[in-house]
């Protein structure tokens, strides 16, 4: 049997595949006329050589693409003059039902679909290193960091330089050093510690978390009311980078970008709302999600669920963009909540962010020449976790998870794509069948924008969907900015 490598990039069903094959492209046997017909006298279970449908170069390889690839073949072969020596009964429709093992002319679509996604979720499953602890960083926990406390939230500084945007920006002509060293800035210089613990995110980042999977960052972190985390942020530490409001020589308690509103904090018996009518602090939410239901083969996303939460808060809007601080660090917020936790253990939000990951692996594609099979055979180490923002679809009442799960074209029946938001991929986990109703029911404890996907762009939507979510759980309390004196010392008398 002949061999070709191929890379398949895999998260769900209906995914994009990535494909590689070898350098050379070669097989080992001439195909000719009568290679062909030899293949025919030695009852290869299929009509023809599909060997060269497999050779998919740099394309992205989904089903439709491998398809395409077998269909254009059948029509080539053919259409041969040897080919007419006998006739291929049942067609192109057969010779697909051959490759993938099926009985029903329906089924070779999933069938090929499910190929590509077992393969990798199987490796992911039962072949890459689990449980790997987190990054240690020197002179604080993951614990005071998960809080938003230690060195690294606490110091405003630089732990990423980028020397293009310190020359985009005046150059040598604004900045006494332009180079990779946050030390060396001469406004906030990073401190040594600090410096280090950046160092430590960006090697473990490249070392380790894309060929591991994590374990929790805390002991009894589980998330198992929602399958999802979160980090809220309230401040941006580092300037120049592209993201939040902290810049050259005004840095001091800015805000991080955008992208959410805090509701309402709830703090023992008492509850503050924060209506955003109020001017309320800039903040920024961004979470991962993962299947509440055990999947057949595994699932990249689920195992990786702690990769996708390292990715999210220590490098991505740490490391890259200084992001730092729960919500209530900030002056502006009653109470107390970590920087980064499990969803149920968040107080109410309009919306988030979202990550998901994914993996790719290199793959020989061959045809069994006993079943007339495609096979797909993992290369040792070849194995690789990837991120991207979230894939998912806008709310939708009027469609089920029957409705999605028996549609043959999930893009007919009314859906809306949205990427980078973590309702729209929970809602497309919970299409899937890949999250319960009860998950869903305490999600929307937390994110209350779920059903509402105008909350995306719209601060004004943002607004309306807290005041309603805040009178159901609170009829009898006001809708307003909750106003707390502080107890102020006066002089004593002696």
């Amino acid at each position: 049997m002949i061999k070709l490598t191929i890379a398949i990039l895999a998260l769900l069903a209906c995914s994009p595949f990535s494909a590689l094959a070898e350098p050379n492209g070669t097989t080992d046997a001439p195909v000719t006329p009568s290679y062909h017909y030899d293949l025919y006298r030695s009852q290869l279970p299929t009509c023809f050589d599909y060997r060269e449908a497999f050779n998919i170069g740099n394309d992205q390889l989904s089903w439709h693409v491998l398809f395409s690839r077998i269909r254009d073949e059948y029509e080539l072969q053919s259409k041969e003059d040897w080919a007419q020596k006998w006739g291929c009964s049942g067609g192109l429709t057969k010779e697909l039902m051959t490759l993938t093992g099926v009985e029903d002319s329906t089924e070779w679509i999933p069938a090929l679909e499910e190929m590509l996604k077992s393969a990798l979720d199987g490796v992911s499953s039962d072949l890459v290193p689990k449980d790997q602890p987190w990054v240690e960083i020197e002179g604080t926990t993951l614990e005071e960091f998960m809080d938003g406390q230690g060195i690294l939230n606490d110091e405003t500084s630089n732990l990423l330089n980028i020397p293009s945007e310190f020359e985009r920006r005046g150059g040598s002509d604004r900045y006494l050093y332009i180079g990779e060293d946050g030390r060396k800035n001469d406004y906030l210089p990073t401190s040594e510690a600090s410096y280090q613990g950046g160092v430590a995110i960006m090697e473990f980042y490249r070392n380790t978390l894309d060929n591991k999977f994590l374990k929790a960052p805390v002991d009894g972190m589980k998330c198992e009311s929602t399958n999802a985390a979160m980090c809220c942020w309230s401040r941006d530490r580092q300037y120049n980078d592209n993201n939040g409001q902290c810049g050259l020589g005004n840095c001091v308690n800015k805000e991080p970008g955008d992208n959410t509103d805090l509701c309402w904090v709830e703090e023992g018996d008492e509850v503050f709302a924060y209506p955003n009518e109020d001017d309320e602090r800039d903040l920024h939410c961004h979470g991962v999600s993962w299947s509440s239901i055990e999947q057949e083969y595994g699932d990249v996303n689920n195992d990786a669920k702690w990769n996708s939460l390292f990715y999210v808060s220590m490098y991505d809007h740490l490391y890259k963009r200084g992001y730092v601080d729960s919500i209530t660090d900030a002056d502006d917020f009653m109470g107390e909540q970590s920087m980064c936790g499990c969803v149920e253990d968040m107080n109410p939000v309009a919306r988030a962010d979202c990550t998901e990951a994914y993996a790719t692996a290199n793959y020989t594609m061959f045809q069994d020449q006993d079943t007339g099979l495609l096979v797909l055979d993992y290369a040792q180490d070849s194995f690789e976790i990837k991120f991207r923002s979230c894939e998912g679809y806008n709310y939708d009442a009027n469609i089920s998870p029957t409705d999605y799960q028996e549609a043959e074209r999930k893009n007919k029946i009314g859906l809306v794509r949205k990427t980078n938001d973590l309702s729209a991929f929970i809602y497309r986990q919970y299409l899937e069948g890949k999250a319960e109703e009860t998950v869903i029911e305490e999600y929307e404890k937390t994110v209350v924008g779920y059903r509402h996907p105008e909350v995306n762009n719209n601060d004004a939507a943002r607004e309306v969907v807290c005041q309603a979510a805040f009178e159901i759980k609170f009829p009898d309390k006001e809708w307003a900015l909750t106003v707390v004196e502080e107890d102020v010392e006066g002089d004593e008398e002696a």
